[in-house]
């Protein structure tokens, strides 16, 4: 979220995201959700782009849910929906924790460790 303050990137994420952090706070019975909520929609919108999953991104999310999915890799539809975003937006990196998503050969993913701009040696300066 610092480099997003600092406008040192630009996010695109599926409208889905915003519902898998809700039901983290469901979950964990947290409040504050509406302050994550206002700051994608409100303070960062000119940083983050919510993208809304459209017949066409669905269609594809399945797609990808049919090619990485089996008992024992539990490749979720979401996980489609994550990769048909970055590949339909075109973005540099899907940055995820989800050992899913590491492993997928559409979009170059990182975990957010290993994101540049955490790193002491950024990949962008390599």
């Amino acid at each position: 979220m610092d480099a997003l303050d600092r406008k040192e990137i630009a996010v695109v994420i599926p409208s889905v995201a915003l519902g898998e952090m809700k039901w983290v706070y469901i979950r964990e019975a947290r409040s504050g959700f509406e302050i994550i909520q206002h700051r994608f929609q409100v303070a960062l919108k000119d940083r983050i782009q919510i993208v809304t999953i459209s017949a066409e991104l669905a269609i594809q999310a399945a797609q990808y849910r049919g090619k990485y999915y089996s008992p024992q890799h539990p490749f979720s539809y979401n996980d489609g929906l994550y990769v048909a975003v970055a590949v339909s937006s075109g973005v540099q990196y899907l940055i995820s924790a989800d050992p899913h998503l590491l492993e997928v050969e559409e979009a170059q993913t990182l975990q957010p460790r290993d994101f540049p701009l955490a790193r002491a040696d950024p990949v962008n300066e390599r």
